[in-house]
């Protein structure tokens, strides 16, 4: 399926005009031309295929030709579609259509004074097909090479704390990321990181938390801090899960969901119960 917008099923993408989606492909008529489309069935993106007009003039970058007549499978619906196209060097084999030309200046943006043309035009699938999951082994690269599993701190310090003591907790705090590509698929990668935490005895907490600030006190500001209250002793293994929500943004116009990253760091904490002793003076 071609890039451009077909007549009755493209709908508004992401509130962006100039980007276009159908049930098949996402793609754009604006005066952007896109290079890759987005194939949600397939999950993979598609780099645009070559569209070269029977007027050998008006082949080449300076013009965009949009596909103004689809027959499907029934041929003599479609008086261009009768005619045969080259095959190209590679081996693609191209349909004939009737399509719609529009002049281009030297910045990229449509002429709006040239007037459209109108001829039969070969429609070449594209010759590169990109898997989704090669996108998303790209973001995790790049943001590993940002970001770093996070580190746990605790107060008190020394990994020790005591039963019914509110412990404060906190990981390294990060910031949302973004992260440009432009191999093998041009976009930009944004990340940003949710923060859980799994103390063990059914306890749990959500976000970075803050390392203790001398002068203010859980017990005087319980929210302040990100806190774990043990009722028994033993051996505790605080674990935080920072969960990198992923976008990628085709050619900074296609908005794509890619699976999250999952970073996970622990501490051992010893839980010791307060013991009271008899002292003689």
């Amino acid at each position: 399926m071609s890039l451009t917008a077909l007549a009755g099923t493209a709908n508004a993408w992401a509130g962006n005009d100039c980007a276009k989606e159908s049930s098949l492909w996402v793609g754009s008529t604006c005066n952007k031309q896109l290079e890759w489309s987005w194939d949600p069935a397939a999950r993979s993106f598609g780099k645009r295929g070559q569209r070269i007009p029977a007027n050998a003039a008006h082949a080449g970058p300076r013009y965009t030709w949009e596909i103004s007549d689809r027959c499907g499978d029934v041929a003599s619906s479609c008086g261009a579609q009768a005619l045969t196209c080259a095959v190209l060097p590679d081996g693609r084999r191209g349909q004939m259509y009737t399509g719609t030309g529009r002049l281009r200046l030297t910045n990229g943006q449509l002429d709006p004074n040239a007037p459209p043309l109108l001829e039969e035009v070969c429609d070449y699938p594209a010759g590169v097909t990109v898997p989704i999951a090669v996108i998303q082994a790209a973001a995790r690269e790049q943001l590993s090479k940002r970001v770093k599993t996070p580190t746990v701190g605790m107060s008190p310090p020394g990994g020790t704390t005591l039963v019914t003591l509110p412990t404060i907790f906190w990981a390294t705090r990060y910031g949302q990321e973004t992260l440009s590509i432009t191999n093998p698929v041009p976009g930009s990668i944004t990340a940003t990181p949710e923060y859980t935490w799994d103390f063990g005895d059914d306890l749990s907490g959500v976000g970075p938390g803050r390392a203790y600030e001398q002068g203010i006190y859980p017990s005087d500001q319980p929210d302040y801090y990100l806190t774990a209250t043990w009722n028994r002793p033993g051996i505790k293994k605080p674990t935080v899960t920072v969960t990198w929500k992923v976008r990628f943004r085709l050619e900074d116009a296609i908005d794509v969901d890619l699976a999250p990253i999952v970073f996970t760091s622990s501490a051992n904490v010893r839980v010791a119960t307060a013991a009271s002793r008899l002292v003689n003076k």
